[in-house]
């Protein structure tokens, strides 16, 4: 696959692979919340790092590409804050109007809480704090609990302008935010910002992306076949390592091995050129829908339309499901992609213009 302005190396393909398996953890955590009634970490350590792991690698996704974007190269600023308006909000905005009529069809539709509540949930749901809507205290789970997630990206997102202005006027100060870092990931705390909530562990995956980044553009990339055996003997060795040997994938130690992992793709290690294939980029185009749309197709399945059976199923008799509802979501996913994805980003570059324009 001939690589383009939007192509990195492997990533759009590792981008389906990421997003796939963050619906397998939540695929299997569904199960226990049905059975259970409780969400909780999968017991097995092998279904809780495939979606840590995952959102470790989208941190450090970010981190890389951004680093490159926005601070190792002069970059327009209006154009970078309205492009990732319109390709985070639109998406997400939808999902959200769906826990909202979700959480009012439970109610039979009537308002359970005063307005002025009611109005101050939509407004932390905007902000990507995501509490009760209408007395549905489980309307974070209707997304599978992933906008935690946005939160960390749109926090990097904010402080890219000061790391540009660090990196690129005064390095001191950035060595000393990069030390800084590394400390609170050895040893987090949980730290405040406006209305988010944050373990500084994670600030590790976004360092370590911008460490990919540097080095990449320090070191030019050698004809040496990356997909050769010693490279996947080091992949597969690497993860086993991160899933045999950490209960969780949320530590600094584990950041690094993903680095490392990562790092061997930015490089061309592409499963073989499995990941450059044209079915697997284009699953990492809809991978964001994809992420954020699986949770309301698991809970429509297996709360709305079959509310009982996963009582009456086994695990595995469940889990053989799983290729339908994956079916179900890449499907769904195609679609909000193609209608309101693309066209969201396409009007983003027209505003932008616009006000370029305008400014000048």
């Amino acid at each position: 696959m001939r690589e383009d302005n939007r192509r990195y190396g492997s990533i759009d393909g590792l981008r389906a692979i990421l997003a796939i398996s963050v619906f397998i953890h939540h695929y299997v955590i569904t199960y226990v919340w049905k059975t259970k009634g409780v969400w909780v970490r999968p017991e097995s350590d092998f279904y809780n790092h495939l979606g840590q792991a995952s959102v470790g690698f989208f941190f450090i996704i970010t981190g890389y590409l951004f680093t490159k974007k926005m601070i190792l190269t002069k970059s327009n600023w209006l154009d970078f804050f309205i492009g990732r308006v319109f390709r985070i909000y639109p998406i997400y905005l939808f999902s959200t109007f769906v826990v909202i009529l979700y959480s009012f069809y439970i109610t039979d539709f009537s308002l359970q809480v005063p307005i002025k509540s009611f109005l101050f949930e939509l407004y932390n749901w905007g902000m990507f704090v995501t509490p009760s809507i209408n007395g549905n205290n489980n309307a974070n789970l209707m997304l599978a609990g992933i906008t935690w997630t946005l939160s960390y990206e749109c926090f990097f997102y904010i402080m890219l302008p000061l790391l540009y202005f660090s990196f690129n006027k005064i390095k001191l100060s950035f060595i000393v935010l990069a030390i800084i870092v590394f400390y609170l990931s050895i040893d987090p705390i949980v730290i405040y910002f406006y209305h988010w909530t944050f373990n500084t562990v994670m600030f590790s995956f976004f360092l370590f992306g911008f460490i990919c980044a540097l080095v990449e553009s320090k070191i030019k990339k050698t004809s040496v076949n990356v997909n050769n055996k010693y490279i996947f003997c080091t992949v597969f060795i690497l993860l086993f390592l991160l899933f045999f040997l950490f209960k969780t994938s949320f530590g600094f130690y584990q950041s690094l091995i993903i680095a490392m992992i990562f790092f061997l793709f930015i490089y061309g290690f592409d499963f073989n050129g499995l990941l450059k294939n044209k079915i697997m980029i284009y699953l990492g185009d809809i991978s964001y829908s994809i992420y954020l749309i699986h949770g309301l197709v698991l809970y429509t399945t297996y709360t709305i339309l079959f509310p009982s059976l996963c009582a009456n199923l086994s695990f595995n008799q469940y889990m053989l499901l799983m290729p339908i509802v994956l079916l179900v979501v890449i499907l769904l996913s195609m679609f909000t992609y193609t209608y309101i994805e693309k066209p969201m980003i396409k009007m983003g570059k027209v505003v932008s213009k616009k006000l370029k324009n305008n400014v000048n």
